[in-house]
């Protein structure tokens, strides 16, 4: 395997750990928001969880952006990878 491609490789596999990384901490938002929500309305237990909803919509609209940034970069990857195999074909 070549340099490139192992380098690309390990940028994919970092990129899917941040993900996966992000999808747990969401889940563990979510986790805390209904808990929060279990309190009942307390003013600070409220402005708090309003805080937190925001924070974690946010959040999931970031890693679904992301999430989209990278299977788009990893399908341009895949056609540059077959545009190198073409050109090496040729050398």
């Amino acid at each position: 395997m070549s340099s490139f491609n192992t380098n690309l490789f390990k940028s994919i596999d970092f990129q899917e750990s941040v993900i996966d990384m992000n999808f747990d901490l969401g889940a563990r938002c979510h986790v805390l928001i209904g808990e929060m929500e279990d309190l009942g309305a307390r003013e600070v237990a409220v402005d708090c969880l309003d805080c937190l909803k925001q924070t974690q919509a946010r959040e999931t609209d970031k890693l679904a952006d992301l999430t989209e940034v990278l299977v788009e970069t990893q399908a341009g990857i895949h056609q540059k990878e077959g545009h190198v195999a073409k050109i090496d074909l040729n050398d």
